[in-house]
């Protein structure tokens, strides 16, 4: 049974079928669990004959994946999925989904691994939600070798123009700033103010670097503010589009080919990256909890619903223009 989807963190394998050809052969499905109860788990989902296998990393490892999975990537061929309340990193085998390596995270300044961006062949940087620096790992011993300090509560994180940019949360307290650092020194140079709890970075095709930001929800002290993107020029790190979505928007994912983003904001919103607007209409009614996308020969969304932090999640696969396609279950 699964429990609570979050397809932001959904994993996909391609096989060729010719030069220039992708073709969509299975998708990982990383669910979070509920909190401190350590059931995080994987889901495969096989898109030609729609079967589900449940448990893939019990069931290759012998033991659960730990508390709260929330972000993986594919780095070589290695899947990577953080599992941010137990504090690490597994290193999956793409094929078997065998563990070959776990990296740990332990400084006092550091703590719930949040998201990570690979910066060279060698490196990533790993943000780190409840603390203020970068790890820095590397790739090939699966360690960590440094960190940097960035501000507190570093969420999201992308690369462009030879600098990671990472989004400073409000986690503990209100914030409204991006971190750039330098890759080739691991120094940070400087922050760029934007909005209210920036939470989701993203790079477009053109190098631009897209800052989702949530808004403050009103509670405590803090007057609420809505969901704004901004965009910074990676040439001078300047902002230069400011776009409101209205409401708290808190997922974001760019189709690069067709230069649009999507966002999660009670449905799903169309970004235009090239006009710099919002569509007025939703892409999808449906209020997700995740969503993620396929640029193949067949693109597709991916949107997760988690209806609560206990019963099982269920996945939509969408056409672009945001008909269900199929369901995952």
């Amino acid at each position: 049974m699964m429990k609570r989807i979050i397809l932001l963190l959904l994993l996909w394998f391609t096989m060729a079928t010719g030069a220039n050809s992708q073709i969509l052969e299975k998708v990982l499905v990383i669910n979070e669990g509920s909190f401190n109860n350590a059931n995080s788990s994987i889901t495969l989902f096989n898109p030609s004959n729609e079967q589900v296998g449940q448990n893939v990393f019990f069931n290759a490892n012998g033991r659960p994946l730990g508390d709260i999975a929330n972000f993986s990537g594919r780095v070589n061929d290695h899947v990577y999925v953080i599992v941010s309340n137990s504090d690490k990193i597994e290193v999956l085998n793409k094929d078997t989904y065998v563990s070959e390596a776990i990296i740990e995270f332990d400084d006092p300044n550091g703590g719930s691994p949040a998201a990570f961006a690979q910066v060279d062949e060698n490196r990533l940087y790993v943000t780190n939600l409840l603390g203020s620096i970068l790890s820095i790992v590397d790739i090939n011993t699966h360690t960590v070798t440094g960190t940097i300090e960035v501000g507190l509560n570093p969420a999201g994180i992308t690369v462009s123009n030879g600098k990671a940019y990472v989004a400073l949360s409000t986690f503990f307290g209100p914030s409204k700033h991006v971190a750039v650092v330098d890759i080739a020194t691991d120094q940070l140079l400087y922050t760029v103010e934007v909005h209210d709890n920036p939470q989701v970075v993203r790079t477009d095709s053109d190098g631009f670097v897209w800052v989702l930001c949530t808004g403050d929800y009103g509670i405590g002290d803090l007057p609420e503010s809505f969901g704004e993107l901004h965009v910074i020029d990676p040439e001078n790190d300047e902002v230069v589009e400011v776009i409101e979505t209205g409401g708290h928007p808190f997922r974001f994912v760019v189709n690069e080919d067709d230069g649009l983003g999507y966002v999660i904001n009670e449905g799903i919103q169309v970004v235009d990256l090239d006009a710099r607007v919002v569509h007025e209409e939703l892409l999808s009614a449906v209020n997700y909890y995740s969503i993620a996308f396929w640029g193949g020969d067949e693109p597709r969304i991916f949107g997760g619903i988690a209806p609560n932090f206990s019963s099982a999640g269920t996945g939509h696969i969408l056409n672009l223009d945001g008909t269900v396609e199929k369901r995952i279950t």
